[in-house]
């Protein structure tokens, strides 16, 4: 079993618990894993141990839940491609404060989006369930 396999088999089973619900035609949008390193892997400038693999662990997860989603017929809200270039390349993502004041970087503690990473998981979903994001 891959890193990330659980976490798909349990969004699997979240998914079918869901269309079984009251309402089985509402949309369901099923969101990426984002990557604060950017695409480095380089984990230890946040405080982390070695990961290498991460970059590969992400993208066999988020290709799952790609394909999770459309076996549910749920939309894909592409938050991985949302943030990236908003993590180790901007800024540290292990920083604490959850407005900081340089606004492209999108994380705080390492793993929490920050406001401004906030906004941009909701717009993330917005365009997922297809409406226009407005620039700003």
């Amino acid at each position: 079993m891959r890193a990330g396999d659980a976490a798909v088999t349990r969004a699997d089973e979240a998914l079918d618990r869901i269309r079984d619900l009251d309402e089985p035609e509402a949309q369901i949008v099923l969101g990426t894993v984002y990557d604060p390193s950017d695409g480095t892997a380089d984990a230890t400038r946040v405080g982390l141990p070695p990961w290498p693999e991460v970059v590969d662990v992400l993208a066999h997860l988020n290709a799952a839940l790609r394909v999770l989603a459309d076996r549910h017929g749920a939309a894909v809200a592409d938050i991985h491609a949302k943030f990236l270039g908003h993590g180790l390349s901007v800024g540290n993502p292990a920083q604490p404060d959850p407005r900081p004041s340089e606004r492209s970087l999108w994380y705080c503690n390492v793993i929490e989006p920050n406001a401004w990473g906030a906004n941009g998981v909701r717009e993330a979903f917005w365009e997922a369930l297809g409406h226009h994001t407005p620039a700003g």
